[in-house]
């Protein structure tokens, strides 16, 4: 496992050990799992934008719950 040293002056590390205790996680936990949600989003973000230049641009084909229900053959029975 590596071992990584990040710098923090007082005031971050206080208020970053404050959230990390208000939360029970330790520290290195929370700045995991903080820099995870960061890459899922700028992830999420570049294909939300890719989605949309397809709608611009027309590449791409929308179809409503009832069109797609027919498409596959099922029936709203519920």
């Amino acid at each position: 496992m590596a071992t990584i040293t990040v710098r923090l002056n007082e005031e971050e590390q206080e208020a970053f050990q404050a959230y990390a205790t208000l939360h029970d996680i330790p520290l290195s936990t929370l700045f995991k799992q903080t820099l995870e949600r960061q890459i899922e989003d700028e992830i999420d973000l570049a294909h939300i934008k890719a989605y949309e230049a397809e709608l611009k641009e027309g590449t791409t084909e929308i179809h409503d719950h009832d069109t797609v229900m027919k498409m596959l053959g099922l029936s709203h029975a519920l």
